[in-house]
């Protein structure tokens, strides 16, 4: 069955559902989000390098992982996925997990808030409302972490201070989503350490 995505209006209410290319073909607002992962132990996050062959943001730098959910999906399930296939790693979230009212850690994951954003690329474009997640692993998890080279070209542990310099150098470097929801994230981050 054809996995569709979840068509929202400018409030992130759903109005719809299409399939992936055509809803990018269409420039159709849908529903995303960007895992960051943050370890409290040594004040790193996470980033990745997206492999070359991806149709949009190929071989830029970006946020540990990040999809859409589907059509029935629960976020628990987005997120599984996500970091099943990208890094190799199943984080124990519950089914139930309801992003919405999330103000505190709940299974090791905090809201952080969303955002939209527009980005053209050819005939695709990516118009998202993207909520923007921060994921604490513990050891046994973070030590799981084996990037799949089809989705990952390269993963790099950075403090924020390195990674505040290298965007403000070279904004370039990172996929267009990314300065905005790394804000978000950052901002999650400080509540917490």
């Amino acid at each position: 069955m054809e996995k569709q995505l979840i068509w929202v209006n400018e409030k992130d209410e759903v109005i719809g559902y299409g399939e992936k290319i055509e809803t990018h073909r269409l420039g159709q607002l849908h529903r995303a989000f960007s895992v960051f992962i943050f370890d409290t132990t040594d004040g790193k996050m996470l980033i990745q390098r997206r492999a070359l062959n991806k149709y949009h943001s190929g071989g830029l730098w970006s946020n540990a992982c990040c999809s859409h959910p589907y059509k029935n999906e629960t976020w628990a399930e987005s997120f599984k996925r996500c970091m099943g296939e990208e890094l190799g790693i199943r984080p124990d979230f519950a089914d139930d997990l309801i992003v919405e009212d999330m103000v505190a850690d709940v299974h090791h994951i905090r809201y952080a808030g969303r955002f939209k954003y527009y980005s053209g690329y050819g005939e695709l474009s990516e118009h998202e409302m993207d909520r923007v997640f921060i994921y604490y692993p513990d050891e046994v998890i973070k030590n799981k972490i084996e990037m799949n080279e089809d989705e990952v070209a390269e993963i790099r542990w950075i403090s924020l201070e390195e990674l505040d310099q290298w965007l403000s150098q070279a904004p370039d470097d990172f996929s267009t989503w990314f300065a905005g929801a790394y804000a978000l994230a950052k901002n999650g981050c400080s509540m917490r350490v």
